[in-house]
């Protein structure tokens, strides 16, 4: 997978690693190029080109190399790059044979992962479709990594704590970037990209049932002057009809759980008997679901959205005449005070005014 990001200010483009990351340093020392091994999990790959390496090449050459690489030992006299792909290409086309790198301490496979992505993303500067498909990419990798190792489970909080660290924002943040990337549909999905709906708009319509996201979009898609104000209304309305039910939805989720548990301990111990009277609820709880999903759904089809009529005063010809002509009062009541225009004159046209 690779990714374009916006150039930084240095024509190097070095990442330094994160204090994050130096807590974990074992050594710094000169290693041999030939023995770097390229991170197969670097998310953070660019599609560079060679004119790119040869500018880097060229600035190392000039100023030096600013800022160490960082890996970690493989046991084989090898080692793993965790940070600077960019900077050894760099050194090889010059020819070099060894570069300075900061040797980490790693344990395991997610220490790894943490600190290839604290090595990546310090400073750079995203956009939002771009820090969408780095939270997809260690989204991928997390999971990847969970179904190898059962007993560490990944979550939508696991995925936020991570993307919290990698971006440096509040959680709260954090699990607005994971829902929308996870929930949101790619139509409204791609109106945040392009900063048509705001981060806290897109994260509110993640928190929708699909039926309604779809809905959303269309009134996006008319491009109607109020689409955003109608948007933001009808989600609104969605989440107050979603709200309502969510006690007894949770309630039933806690029921299900106990159920499940049950069940499976009747199963075990070859009670029968116990194990259908189980079963039994599930079905219950199920069709109790089933039923407060369908009128949730009713309600919320039935939600219409009225655009507020326009001020009568507005529209009412009467008015707009009327007003103009408490202008031209107010108009030659100013010139008079002045005494640049003749009294006889004002007069006459207040009378036509009286007249209109």
């Amino acid at each position: 997978m690779a990714f374009k990001f916006e150039k930084p200010a240095s024509i190097s483009r070095a990442v330094s690693v994160s204090k994050e990351v130096d807590a974990q340093i074992e050594k710094t020392e000169m290693i041999e190029l030939s023995k770097i091994v390229f991170n197969e999990d670097n998310i953070f790959g660019k599609e560079d080109s060679d004119e790119s390496i040869q500018e880097l090449a060229d600035n190392i050459k000039a100023n030096g190399l600013i800022h160490n690489i960082a890996v970690r030992r493989l046991g084989d006299g090898r080692y793993k790059l965790i940070s600077g792909e960019r900077r050894v290409k760099a050194y090889r086309l010059l020819g070099k044979e060894t570069i300075k790198a900061n040797v980490l301490v790693i344990n395991s496979w997610l220490d790894e992962f943490n600190a290839l992505c604290d090595a990546n993303t310090q400073t750079r500067n995203y956009t939002a479709q771009q820090r969408d498909m780095i939270i997809s990419a260690i989204k991928e990798k997390l999971e990847e990594y969970s179904d190898n190792n059962p007993n560490e489970k990944v979550d939508v909080a696991t995925i936020a704590d991570l993307t919290a660290k990698r971006f440096a924002v509040t959680k709260s943040t954090a699990y607005k970037f994971v829902g929308i990337h996870n929930e949101l549909i790619q139509p409204l999905k791609d109106l945040y990209f392009s900063n048509d709906i705001s981060l806290d708009n897109a994260s509110a319509f993640s928190s929708l049932p699909e039926a309604a996201q779809n809905k959303i979009a269309e009134m996006y898609a008319e491009n109607a002057e109020d689409a955003k104000e109608n948007a933001a209304k009808y989600a609104k309305s969605v989440k107050a009809v979603i709200d309502k039910d969510d006690k007894q939805l949770q309630k039933n989720k806690w029921a299900k759980a106990y159920a499940e548990k049950k069940a499976a301990e009747a199963e075990k111990n070859c009670d029968d008997k116990l194990k259908a009277k189980y079963e039994a609820r599930l079905n219950e709880i199920a069709a109790n679901e089933k039923a407060i999903l369908d009128n949730q759904s009713k309600e919320i089809n039935s939600i219409k959205i009225v655009a507020e009529p326009k001020s009568s005063k507005i529209q009412n010809p009467e008015d707009i005449v009327g007003e103009c002509i408490e202008r031209i009062r107010k108009a030659i009541a100013k010139i008079s005070k002045t005494g640049i225009c003749d009294d006889d004159v004002l007069e006459d046209m207040m009378r036509l005014l009286d007249k209109l």
